[in-house]
């Protein structure tokens, strides 16, 4: 499956971290600030720069000594996080001004 950031969603650095903030059209879908790991990032940053997950997977194995599986595993998991939290929709949503918790009427 393939991903698109929620609207609203501010990718930031704080004191040397990564941070996904909800803005306030995103804040009703999430009510946290996310520090993103490594592989957290990495994965945003792909999914802001709209690859497809097979490209994703592709790249994250140019830096990574993990096995082709174990690289998948991650970056899935990784995924599923952002996308539990509300950071990330899937790209299929329908996703409007109206609606930003991304949910189907």
């Amino acid at each position: 499956m393939n991903y698109m950031p929620r609207p609203g969603i501010v990718c930031a650095e704080l004191c040397g971290r990564h941070v996904l903030i909800p803005a306030r059209r995103a804040s009703d879908a999430c009510k946290t600030i996310y520090r993103l790991s490594g592989s957290a990032f990495f994965v945003w940053t792909a999914i802001e720069k709209d690859f497809p997950m097979e490209k994703l997977l592709e790249l994250y194995s140019v830096f990574s000594k993990l096995s082709p599986d174990a690289q998948r595993e991650r970056i899935e998991k990784q995924c599923q996080d952002l996308l539990n939290l509300g950071f990330i929709i899937p790209k299929d949503a329908s996703v409007t001004a109206a609606d930003p918790s991304g949910s189907q009427r």
